[in-house]
């Protein structure tokens, strides 16, 4: 932070002169210093965590105007980056997405990363990889692990009748495993 403010000092320096003083009102606009700029990207990410400029702007711009092939487009290109500066939500929007067009594995790779995020969209997407597991790979264990973890940490949710539906077919027996 203070070396943003160095560098804002430097630039307000190297400003030239305008002159002899003139009313605010007939100054032309000033450029927005790239100090400025950044000063303002860092204390927004101080304030809500990662900034969600940069790479991720035309991602969440293709997600909010329902363009799931430029979203898939642009995700596929950096997936790994991506889903450690998007939020849950988007992140979780995205695996669905993948999950749709019958992309295993990055789905379930990024619905993880929604799964265990501090976010009520964890319930969905651990939901949602559960029904991967048991309808695509036919991994009953890992679907258990999820819907377990699903109704110990989201008993309240939604999801946790059906996880519990899910859990009685699959031949398991309902409800949270206590950690021992």
């Amino acid at each position: 932070m203070a070396r943003l403010f160095r560098r804002l000092q430097a630039s307000f320096k190297k400003a030239p002169s305008r002159g002899p003083a003139t009313p605010i009102a007939r100054q032309p606009a000033a450029p927005v210093e790239p100090a400025l700029l950044e000063l303002d990207e860092s204390l927004e990410a101080s304030k809500s965590g990662p900034s969600v400029h940069g790479p991720t702007l035309p991602l969440l711009h293709a997600l909010a105007n329902s363009d799931p092939a430029q979203a898939l487009a642009l995700f596929r290109a950096d997936s790994d980056r991506l889903t450690a500066l998007l939020p849950p939500p988007a992140i979780f929007k995205l695996g669905a997405l993948l999950a749709k067009e019958r992309e295993i594995p990055l789905a379930i790779n990024t619905l993880k990363r929604a799964a265990y995020a501090n976010d009520p969209v964890a319930a969905r997407a651990l939901f949602l990889l559960a029904r991967l597991y048991t309808d695509v790979r036919n991994d009953y264990d890992s679907a258990e692990t999820h819907l377990r973890t699903l109704l110990r940490k989201f008993p309240q949710s939604p999801e946790a009748q059906g996880a519990e539906q899910m859990l009685k077919r699959l031949g398991y027996g309902a409800g949270p495993v206590e950690k021992g």
